[in-house]
C-alpha cells in the first residue's frame, strides 16, 4: 500500500465511532439532553466529518434548539456529502418553515422578500432573514432537493410555497406578483 493512501482500517473505525456517537446523541435527545446531544455529534464529526447522517441529525438538533442558521449549515453539509440523503430534505423544509415563522414574528410587510429594501422595509433583521430564506430556496432549487411525482421542484415553485405559507400564517393574502424573489440577486 502506498505511503500516502488513507489507512482504510482507521477510516472504518472513525465511521463506526461516528455512528455510535450518533446513536448516543439520539438517546440523549430523547432523554431531554439537547445540548449534550449536540456536543456528542459535534465531537464525533470532528473525528469523522464524512458522516452525512451525523450532519443531518446535527441540523435537526440545531433546529430543535432554535438555531436555524446552524441547522441550515449542517443540513447543507449533509447534502454535500450525500446528495440523496433521505432525511436532510425534510429537515431543510423544517428550517425553511422556521425561518418564515421567524420572519413573521419579526414583522413583514408587502414586498418582504425584496433584495433591495426601501420604504417600510428598513429593519436589518427582516432583510437578513429574507435573504437567508431566498438563498435557501435558491440552493434547494439548484440542488433539486425536493421532488414531487418524480419531478424536481424548482426555485420559483419553492418560493411560491413560501409565499403561500406566509399568506396563510398571516391570514393576509397578497398577490404573488407583489413579492420580489430574493434569489434573483443572489449571484450578483
Amino acid at each position: 500500500m502506498p505511503a500516502d493512501s488513507p489507512d482504510w482500517f482507521a477510516l472504518v473505525q472513525a465511521h463506526v465511532s461516528a455512528v455510535q456517537a450518533n446513536d448516543r446523541a439520539v438517546r440523549l435527545f430523547r432523554a431531554g439532553e439537547l445540548d449534550k446531544a449536540i456536543a456528542e455529534l459535534c465531537d464525533s464529526l470532528e473525528g469523522y466529518a464524512r458522516y452525512a447522517t451525523g450532519h443531518s441529525n446535527l441540523g435537526f438538533l440545531y433546529l430543535w434548539k432554535g438555531d436555524p442558521d446552524q441547522a441550515l449549515a449542517s443540513l447543507l453539509r449533509a447534502l454535500d456529502l450525500d446528495p440523496h440523503h433521505t432525511e436532510a430534505p425534510a429537515h431543510l423544509m423544517d428550517v425553511l418553515r422556521a425561518l418564515t415563522d421567524e420572519l413573521i414574528q419579526i414583522g413583514c410587510t408587502d414586498g418582504f422578500l425584496s433584495t433591495r429594501p426601501g420604504g417600510l422595509f428598513d429593519e436589518r433583521n427582516r432583510h437578513r432573514r429574507a435573504r437567508t430564506i431566498g438563498a435557501l430556496v435558491a440552493t434547494m432549487g439548484k440542488r433539486g432537493v425536493f421532488k414531487v411525482d418524480g419531478r424536481v421542484l424548482e426555485q420559483e415553485h419553492l418560493m411560491r410555497f413560501v409565499i403561500k405559507d406566509v399568506e396563510k400564517k398571516m391570514d393576509r393574502p397578497w398577490a404573488s406578483t407583489a413579492l420580489a424573489f430574493v434569489w434573483q440577486d443572489i449571484d450578483e
